[in-house]
């Protein structure tokens, strides 16, 4: 064999050594898709995002062997406008997702059907997305907030909304389906939203006693006193159980994972819906305002085998509006016409930080009468500098996101130019109206539900 010859032979297995090798890195062209949504989970709270205990062992695994999120936002601080926004890629302004918890209470409290907000069917949905896209898809939400009568049940094969029955019965109902998903011939989506840790806080032990053992301003005498939220007393011991639940989640998820075989093959996307606050502002719980502590969220993606690189800490604004773009690029069908979210693949792929860009987030305190201490909008307005809250009584706050990550000092008065530029935003965001027609729905309450929705402290 001549040496022009050997060359020629060399060059061509090199050149489909290279092919071979980025196939294999991309893995199968549409992979099994999974979005775990953990209810009310802080990023903070997690011991890959620098929580010095260990609350989170197996997601933590997940994360350095995929990419990590440093600045993932939510569009609101509570569960039904921020996931309505994570499976349409639209802000709770442009789909009119905003009203249901007050709408339930005024149910509750005058005996009466009334209508609360819906997904737009215009809408295209997540679910739909995946089924344009030849996907199998199922859905499973602890919480009545994500709900069929709510549009959430759109472009699902099967879809079941429960009701707080905690971490331990979803995995069932989810591990139940697992012969089922192993059987198809076609890739299938799997939406799983757990509750956990929301509130009831409970002492999931051992965790809650190590992380007693482990903190300096609690005893183990203290962890007896009773788990009582009280807005206005500082609990340390509400935070221990916070965290228990934590773990006691991870522990679920390691188990239900490994029982489905979501293994590297797998494209998984985890996020939180919205935090929770623990008097860093002087309230506890969430959908009060949108503080950080209440919209900045945890979000990683994990797939060797799809495609993601392992090891990758992301920084810039990335949002829950991201989700839906981001797994189009992937899979290669168009992102829904009215998706304003950005595909962050590309970026996660080479390990460049995000586009810098401007975040919004919305929350309504109304119910359908606008009852007294609920009549209440809040924007939030994030850019790479400065977080900017609007609220509808007139109350203006401007923060230093460099300067001032805790949101203390209000600036809005010492930077009026910067405050008046923002307020302009606003009101040009309240002036656009929604980019679908508003849908509701009427809903009827039976009193199971309303003893659900008064343990969640959604009503009185």
């Amino acid at each position: 064999m001549n040496d022009c010859l050997k060359t020629a032979l060399l060059c061509a297995g090199a050149v489909l050594f290279t092919i071979g090798c980025a196939a294999r890195d991309r893995g199968p062209e549409k992979p099994n898709v999974v979005l775990l949504v953990i209810d009310t989970l802080r990023h903070d709270r997690l011991s890959s995002y620098g929580y010095a205990h260990e609350t989170s062992p197996f997601l933590d695994e997940l994360a350095d062997a995929g990419a990590r999120f440093t600045s993932a936002y939510s569009p609101s601080s509570w569960t039904s406008p921020a996931t309505a926004s994570l499976l349409t890629s639209t802000y709770p302004f442009q789909n009119g997702v905003v009203l249901n918890l007050h709408s339930i209470q005024l149910m509750q409290t005058k005996s009466i059907e009334i209508d609360i907000n819906r997904i737009p069917d215009e809408a295209e949905t997540l679910a739909e997305m995946m089924k344009r896209a030849g996907y199998v898809t199922y859905g499973l939400a602890d919480n009545i907030n994500v709900s069929e009568a709510m549009g959430f049940e759109a472009g699902f094969d099967l879809f079941q909304t429960e009701e707080y029955i905690g971490a331990g019965k979803i995995a069932a109902i989810a591990r139940s389906w697992g012969d089922e998903l192993r059987g198809l011939e076609d890739p299938y989506f799997l939406y799983l939203h757990f509750m956990d840790p929301h509130v009831p806080y409970h002492r999931k032990q051992p965790w809650f006693d190590q992380f007693i053992d482990e903190r300096d301003d609690v005893t183990q005498a203290d962890a007896a006193k009773e788990l009582i939220v009280n807005p206005s007393v500082p609990n340390p011991i509400l935070e221990v159980a916070y965290d228990s639940e934590i773990r006691y989640l991870d522990e679920t998820l390691r188990a239900l994972f490994a029982d489905l075989e979501i293994d590297e093959n797998t494209l998984l996307i985890v996020v939180g819906d919205h935090g929770e606050e623990f008097w860093e502002h002087g309230k506890v719980g969430h959908g009060q305002s949108l503080y950080d502590e209440l919209i900045r969220v945890p979000l990683f993606v994990y797939g060797p085998g799809c495609g993601v690189p392992g090891g990758r800490v992301i920084d810039g604004d990335a949002s829950l509006l991201d989700v839906i773009p981001t797994i189009a690029e992937r899979i290669g069908v168009e992102p829904p016409p009215k998706a304003q979210g950005r595909s962050f693949w590309t970026a996660m792929r080479k390990g460049k930080a995000l586009e810098e860009r401007t975040l919004y987030a919305h929350l309504v305190r109304k119910s359908a009468e606008h009852i007294g201490a609920f009549d209440l909008t809040l924007f939030g307005v994030l850019t790479p500098e400065y977080k900017f809250l609007h609220s509808s009584r007139g109350e203006k706050k401007l923060f230093d996101r460099a300067a001032d990550p805790g949101e203390k000092q209000n600036l809005s008065f010492a930077k009026k130019d910067r405050t008046a530029e923002f307020t302009k935003i606003v009101k040009a965001i309240e002036g656009a109206g929604t980019l679908f027609d508003a849908e509701s729905a009427p809903v009827t309450l039976d009193s199971t539900q309303i003893e659900h929705l008064k343990a969640l402290g959604y009503i009185d």
